[in-house]
């Protein structure tokens, strides 16, 4: 019984410590935006874990597909090939492209449109130290449990 209690003091900590606070930390994928009203394409990047980039009012979002190993890219406008770019893929839908990201508006700080995530309460650090407390709780209540279990089992 106490192999069993030494195993569970010793191995659960280490196990929660790896599966606690898991956070997907992959930039996300370049694509275009398209303006439908205004026949407008551009290049997209919505952002990583530390800031997002919203797309202006009235503009759409499209990534590629990869079908093949060719990046396709599918939009109400018909269908291009996303690997040569997108300047040539607004051209092949017969669209005017008009920035390299157009979620960043340059030369116009009043009219700014990017978001940063990385203010208030989330940080790597914090997240570590949550994780680590939420850990913590998890095993006190667990090495409770299993002392008064052990107790009531010698009574």
């Amino acid at each position: 019984m106490k192999r069993i209690l030494l195993s569970v003091v010793f191995l659960l900590p280490i196990f929660l410590i790896f599966s606690v606070g898991k956070v997907d930390a992959a930039p996300a994928p370049w694509g275009i935006a398209i303006k439908e009203e205004t026949g407008e394409c551009g290049g997209y990047w919505s952002g990583d874990e530390f800031h997002y980039y919203a797309l202006p009012s009235g503009w759409e979002a499209y990534y590629p597909e990869y079908i093949d190993g060719t990046a396709i890219m599918e939009t109400p406008k018909g269908d291009c090939n996303f690997d040569a770019g997108e300047k040539a893929c607004c051209e092949e839908l017969g669209l005017s492209y008009v920035a390299e990201n157009v979620a960043i508006i340059e030369d116009d700080p009043g009219d700014d449109i990017t978001e940063d995530k990385m203010g208030g309460l989330y940080s790597p650090i914090l997240a570590t130290v949550i994780g680590l407390a939420c850990c913590f709780v998890l095993f006190a209540f667990i090495a409770i449990t299993i002392f008064f279990v052990v107790k009531k089992k010698k009574v």
